[in-house]
């Protein structure tokens, strides 16, 4: 399964890296306003909000925290570094952003491999956890499953919002 997620991620992370980098910027403004859109921003106290690396093109998030800090100031953001060895904040949330590199129809992620996201969104039941991606690191075959992978409640795509109840 390890090798086979990991054939995954290559083939993935080669899609992703051919995009240019304005087709990165406008797939992730319609990204971000479909999830600004999609989110009931009173009910939120914190978020969790992950900051796009440039060079793995990534869903841009700087749209979703402008509009957050600009329309919700009293929402706490937490911005974790890129760092694969930092520990999970141990702090809980109510909303999760989270960058995947591929998803599937059960709204599964897979990510970088490091397993930094898996052990984080375990410890938060009651936060609301969206994933980002290009509608490209979609997996039809679905993605191999682990015990320990975490299940999203929403995937948004430049394409739309997949959603729990949608499959």
């Amino acid at each position: 399964m390890r090798a086979e997620k990991q054939a995954l991620r290559r083939a993935l992370k080669n899609t992703r890296l051919g995009m240019s980098g304005e087709e990165v910027h406008d797939k992730s403004l319609s990204i971000s306003e479909k999830l600004i859109a999609s989110i009931d921003w009173a009910g939120v106290k914190n978020m969790h909000l992950y900051s796009a690396v440039p060079e793995w093109n990534e869903v841009q998030t700087e749209p979703i925290l402008e509009h957050v800090r600009q329309e919700w100031p009293g929402i706490k953001i937490t911005l974790p570094d890129s760092s694969v060895s930092q520990e999970p904040p141990k702090q809980q949330f109510d909303l999760i952003i989270v960058p995947c590199l591929g998803f599937d129809k059960n709204l599964h992620r897979l990510g970088l491999g490091a397993g930094f996201y898996d052990r984080f969104l375990a410890q938060q039941p009651r936060a609301l956890k969206i994933g980002l991606s290009f509608a490209d690191g979609s997996v039809k075959s679905g993605l191999p499953r682990e015990p320990h992978d975490i299940v999203l409640d929403k995937i948004i795509t430049e394409e739309g919002i997949m959603e729990a109840h949608d499959s």
